[in-house]
């Protein structure tokens, strides 16, 4: 059972400094959140994160901490290039960041955007105040999602070490939300996108709404199927740090270094000076993303990104034909009934790749799925799957089963390391 200064340093119902947002209604006037908004989110907190008690949410203290205010006031030497959408061609970011795979921020994207205007939390608020967006999953991947009004309230007084991050992917699909997608257009340097061949239903998850608390972020990760990345920040200001794909896993996660949680807020505060530190050649970019900035992942990066205040931001993968081998062997592996359909579309729309696709498939000895042996087991062979954890054994009384069996041991042989999604915060 919770005590009242429990639900003060978990809930966040401690005294609010000032009303950063200027949000007119009622639920922010006060000094705490009210009772349903800290039941709702501490609801959700319980789901998302099952290891961790209301109360562990803010063990380290890092509200406290001033290392947000610090960054953002800091002279930091940023390595990344930086180009106005004025001065900067689709042709001349063709060859020098999408075809090169380097990391750049491109400003004045939004200049044209409905959402440079609209997307402000007070207007936000106002319309979507009663939508349920998604703040996480649970232990069994189902999302988990609470209205914008409450999840306003947790922005608004928590102090969690490293608040719960709204990463909605729906927002097309959603009746009170999918007039946001009017709001925004793709920026011309991202039009070639491969997948879009697939339609909206059948592609893999693409877009993302994000609103992030203060101190809020991802840690270090590599986006899915070869895909690059935008981001375009709305309002706040986030903090990233990249690595080419040449860095190993094992230096940029720096496991040796975690004292604690694996959040965003502790990799960057304290994990990564000692990664940097320990590691005095290793190659990186580190930048802060302005609001009306938009950051460019190439495919295969590493990167980890927080918020360093409350932020608003729109985000899309995408798979370009200047990286379409990444992109397609990461995709043959890791959705094999969905890259049967790309190749059958490729064959259809681009030649060309598809002649492409089927030269990797032939030098990789790679089987598609749709033509590998789908004999249904026998009852025998049922048995022996079932012992042996789900898996399907090579039988020797049974020249169809060793078939079966080294058929699966062709294709599975090709898999790459699966990536996490993203966040392209």
């Amino acid at each position: 059972m919770e005590t009242s200064n429990s639900r003060q340093i978990a809930g966040g119902s401690q005294k609010r400094i000032h009303n950063v947002h200027g949000f007119k209604a009622e639920r922010f006037l006060a000094d705490h959140m009210t009772e349903k908004g800290e039941s709702v989110t501490n609801k959700a907190k319980r789901n998302h994160r099952t290891e961790l008690s209301i109360e562990e949410w803010a063990k380290f203290g890092y509200y406290y901490s001033d290392f947000c205010e610090k960054t953002l006031n800091s002279s930091m030497e940023e390595r990344i290039d930086r180009h106005h959408a004025n001065e900067l061609s689709v042709e001349t970011f063709t060859e020098e960041y999408l075809k090169k795979q380097v990391p750049c921020i491109i400003q004045g994207v939004t200049d044209t955007w409905k959402a440079k205007k609209y997307w402000t939390f007070e207007r936000l608020y106002q319309e979507l105040k009663n939508t349920a967006l998604k703040v996480g999953e649970d232990d069994d991947g189902y999302s988990i999602r609470i209205k914008l009004k409450y999840f306003f309230e947790y922005m608004t007084f928590n102090r969690d070490d490293s608040p719960l991050y709204l990463f909605e992917s729906s927002v097309r699909d959603l009746k009170k939300t999918k007039h946001l997608m009017k709001d925004y257009s793709v920026p011309v340097y991202f039009k070639d996108d491969l997948f879009s061949i697939l339609g909206e239903k059948r592609r893999p998850p693409y877009t993302w709404f994000l609103i992030g608390p203060k101190r809020s972020g991802t840690t270090v990760h590599r986006d899915p199927l070869g895909t690059g990345a935008w981001n375009t920040s709305l309002a706040g200001h986030k903090l990233w740090v990249l690595f080419p794909p040449t860095v190993s896993k094992s230096v940029v996660k720096g496991r040796q270094f975690k004292k604690g949680d694996d959040e965003a807020i502790q990799y960057f505060s304290e994990m990564l000076p000692e990664i940097k530190r320990n590691n005095p050649d290793l190659v990186y970019i580190d930048c802060i993303q302005r609001p009306g900035e938009t950051m460019f992942v190439p495919p295969g990066w590493w990167h980890a990104v927080m918020n360093l205040d409350d932020s608003i931001a729109v985000t899309q993968n995408f798979l370009s034909r200047a990286f379409f081998e990444a992109g397609w062997l990461q995709t043959r592996a890791g959705r094999k009934k969905m890259s049967v359909k790309f190749l059958n579309k490729l064959k259809e729309l681009e030649p060309e790749l598809y002649q492409e696709a089927l030269r990797l498939n032939a030098r990789d000895g790679f089987i598609m799925w749709d033509q590998r042996d789908k004999k249904r087991p026998t009852p025998d062979e049922k048995y022996e799957i079932t012992q042996n954890n789900g898996k399907r054994r090579k039988f020797s009384d049974s020249s169809s089963s060793s078939s079966s069996s080294s058929s699966s041991s062709s294709s599975s042989s090709s898999d790459s390391e699966s990536s996490s999604d993203e966040d392209s915060s």
